[in-house]
């Protein structure tokens, strides 16, 4: 049995390479977080991420002591009564920003869009929602993650937040269907996120697969 410790992610880094080179290929945002989720009294670990060809994107042209050098901000005010941000670290030469976003017990339900200030510029990144997490349990005989139901659905960009995660004997896909049908190309190649409250647990026969299928890469 693998047991994996509760709250961390489980990402396919494969994925996450081919997104990123590929971002422009299958249509997915300029400017995405991911994941893009978080449920009352968790803290979630979230990257602002641009293209590969946004070089110098986020980084600082004051000076790291600017008060106002790097943020993110809530484009509704009231919005910070429901998460409260860190301070970011800046990477990939300027083209992701890591933050930590704690949601808070009592918040309510729903999306929060978001901004970027990166010294004077204000920058449109994306919506955080805050979710339920889903009622995922035990699941036998393989299926297909993140597909509806009792499966669970994706977010957006990707990620889940289940209450826990047993995997008995069988083969496990997570879904592709498209997670945003607003934006072109299709956002269920976003990298598989899965976030817990309890424990994930892989019993022996069971088998997670993010495998591509023919000519397409998986989540």
């Amino acid at each position: 049995m693998r047991d994996v410790h509760p709250g961390r992610l489980l990402a396919a880094s494969l994925a996450l390479l081919t997104s990123l080179v590929a971002s422009h290929a299958v249509g997915q945002p300029h400017t995405y977080i991911i994941p893009d989720i978080g449920s009352p009294g968790m803290n979630t670990y979230v990257e602002v991420i641009s293209t590969v060809d946004s070089l110098g994107k986020f980084l600082i042209a004051d000076g790291p002591g600017s008060p106002t050098a790097l943020s993110v901000q809530c484009v509704v005010p009231s919005d910070t009564q429901r998460i409260r941000i860190s301070p970011g670290i800046v990477g990939w030469d300027g083209r992701v920003i890591a933050f930590h976003f704690f949601v808070k017990p009592r918040a309510a339900l729903g999306p929060i869009p978001l901004r970027i200030l990166v010294s004077s510029r204000q920058l449109a990144i994306d919506t955080f929602w805050v979710v339920n997490p889903t009622s995922f349990g035990t699941k036998s005989g393989g299926g297909v993650i993140g597909s509806g139901g009792a499966w669970g659905t994706r977010s957006r960009r990707g990620a889940m937040i289940v209450d826990s995660m047993v995997l008995n004997s069988g083969t496990y896909t997570f879904s592709t269907n498209d997670t945003d049908p607003g934006r072109q190309g299709n956002q269920g190649y976003f990298p598989a996120i899965v976030i817990s409250r309890g424990r994930i647990v892989v019993n022996p026969g069971a088998t997670i697969s993010v495998g591509a299928s023919g000519k397409h890469a998986g989540p």
